[in-house]
């Protein structure tokens, strides 16, 4: 038994011709409950937002893409920042995540934001979504702009989807 990357644990069993090998991982504070996926073609690598366990913040995780297993290594991993991250998309070397804020009015718009982020994770910038009245829940690009659709409230009517520019948030 030995671990390697990324705390993979190795173990062996013999008492066979051919033995067998088994791998297992660590468990963290992550949970397995993805919330968005973004793809970074350039680095052939996938962000996958994963809510966190109760009130911890939510996290990223990335791996390679183009290593075709059933249990792809982490090649990093980053918190967002905030426990009630929504969204993601990758545009021109930035990830993009969708937030709903803590505190605030209700249904008075600033309460829904976007953090932009390097790939590594750090906070480029951030800002408020002013124009929308629930949680940016969906999340995408042309290349040039965002398109969010936010999540219906209350259940009332469908989910308006708006184009932002990616800078400030202007529609």
């Amino acid at each position: 038994m030995t671990f390697g990357a990324n705390d993979t644990l190795y173990i062996a069993q013999g008492g066979t011709d051919n033995g067998e090998i088994y791998t297992a991982s660590v468990p963290s504070d992550v949970t397995s409950g993805p919330l968005g996926l973004a793809y970074d073609g350039d680095n052939t690598e996938l962000y996958i937002l994963l809510d966190g366990q109760g009130k911890a913040d939510d996290n990223v995780i990335v791996v390679n893409s183009s290593i075709a297993t059933t249990s792809p290594a982490i090649v990093r991993s980053f918190k967002v920042g905030s426990e009630n991250a929504t969204s993601i998309t990758f545009m021109d070397g930035e990830l993009f995540v969708g937030r709903q804020s803590s505190g605030g009015c209700f249904n008075c718009g600033g309460n829904y934001g976007i953090s932009v982020l390097e790939p590594t994770g750090v906070v480029v910038r951030e800002f408020d979504l002013w124009s929308i009245n629930s949680a940016p829940s969906g999340l995408t690009n042309n290349g040039e702009n965002l398109l969010i659709v936010q999540q219906q409230a209350f259940g009332f009517g469908g989910g308006e989807a708006i184009v932002i520019e990616p800078t400030g948030g202007q529609e």
